[in-house]
């Protein structure tokens, strides 16, 4: 295999990584993620119990 053959392989490659990565909205994940989080830190989230649990479900989806 030729190097430009490797490099054009490479780009391809790079190309649908970007668009797997562009599906996931791995972005949005994370700021939902740290929303959770920070609902579960906050004093007091574990006085109703039935609430908490809403939460964790939610996250855990």
């Amino acid at each position: 295999m030729e190097m430009y053959e490797i490099r054009a392989e490479i780009k391809k490659m790079s190309e649908r990584i970007e668009q797997f990565f562009s599906s996931l909205n791995v972005s949005a994940k994370e700021i939902e993620i740290k929303a959770f989080d920070d609902q579960m830190q906050a004093p007091g989230f574990w006085d109703d119990q039935r609430e908490a649990q809403v939460v964790i479900n939610a996250a855990n989806a």
